[in-house]
């Protein structure tokens, strides 16, 4: 009896778990310049998060993320942004490529209101684990409609990990972090939020920054 009883217990523990969703945030790529496409080390960078979101260890990274279920990005619309690049988009080619999952675009996030049916795009998605790339001045305002609040100690020490100059939300030189929001079963209320490195970074060779923010002519 006790033994039904456990397996009664771990296969709803199983069922609960598998309800419970995640959301990943990123920084796009590096960047040529201001209003272009990926340098050099940002196609590495975009070729590398295959290895960082596949559910095992990249590089012996402590931290696993898990495979993502669905890909959205942040759409530069060239009447806000003054560009016709889309860098969001072009950093999660080869995690769609590997996984065949289409990258939906988020349009008019360029606002507080924006990021806020950004996210309420992201969470009704159905599926389990969701990777966002997004615009890096606006990570704040959309963790903030996806449930962060500096108000709870837990998750502004978690952001401070980052070691960020802006407190953890990443300068225009940070590129290596994600990002994670947890909600729990059937809720729409965070759970857990993190910061933690993708880990590529190190694997970047240096000649591969040579192209990277030097110039706006694309």
């Amino acid at each position: 009896m006790r033994s039904i009883l456990a397996l009664a217990v771990v296969a709803l523990c199983d069922a609960n778990t598998k309800h419970e969703r995640t959301v990943y945030v990123i920084r796009h790529a590096d960047k040529i310049g201001e209003t272009c496409d990926l340098c050099h080390a940002g196609e590495i960078r975009a070729k590398q998060l295959t290895g960082v979101f596949s559910g095992k260890s990249y590089h012996d990274n402590p931290h696993v993320f898990s495979k993502p279920d669905a890909l959205f990005y942040f759409h530069m619309e060239h009447k806000y942004h003054g560009v016709s690049h889309q860098r969001c988009y072009e950093t999660l080619k080869y995690v769609s490529e590997k996984l065949a999952l289409p990258r939906q675009p988020l349009h008019e996030t360029h606002t507080r209101e924006g990021n806020r049916h950004a996210a309420a795009k992201i969470r009704a998605s159905p599926v389990r684990v969701v990777l966002v790339a997004w615009e890096h001045r606006n990570i704040p305002l959309l963790a903030e409609a996806l449930g962060y609040s500096e108000s709870n100690p837990e998750f502004k020490h978690e952001l401070e990990k980052c070691h960020s100059k802006l407190g953890g939300w990443p300068t225009d030189a940070d590129f290596d972090f994600v990002y994670t929001f947890s909600y729990g079963a059937g809720s729409d209320r965070l759970v857990g939020f993190s910061c933690r490195h993708e880990g590529v970074t190190p694997f970047i060779p240096a000649d591969a920054y040579d192209n990277c923010n030097k110039h706006d002519d694309c």
